[in-house]
């Protein structure tokens, strides 16, 4: 297993780690990138949003200290969530529904991943 951790990508004997990287290659194989540069450049612009709302989420899902925790929570679900959904949103709904392109791509699946962390 590369650097110990998971997920790990193993075909024909070789292995590969790093989701992201893993998420990207899988969304080559099933068509699931853009149709040019600029369109994976989007995608990959959303993915990094989406992981920039995740890391703000677990900071505050995974703090230990109570009093910390407690007040990273009025800022993170009146501010930080709203401030990147509202503009999420909007991304979508100028893409027909979908994040980049008009169509299904890699960077709607890692949204909904995202959505466990919203529970």
């Amino acid at each position: 297993m590369p650097f110990g951790q998971v997920p790990v990508l193993e075909i024909d004997g070789k292995k590969m780690h790093q989701s992201t990287a893993i998420c990207r290659y899988l969304a080559k194989q099933y068509g699931l990138l853009g149709k040019d540069d600029w369109e994976n450049l989007e995608i990959d612009a959303a993915v990094d949003t989406i992981h920039d709302l995740r890391t703000k989420i677990a900071s505050y899902a995974y703090e230990s200290h109570a009093e910390a925790k407690e007040a990273k929570y009025e800022p993170l679900v009146k501010e930080t969530i709203p401030y990147y959904l509202e503009r999420l949103d909007a991304q979508v709904k100028r893409n027909g529904g979908y994040l980049v392109g008009g169509k299904l791509t890699w960077a709607d699946l890692v949204f909904v991943a995202l959505l466990d962390y919203l529970n």
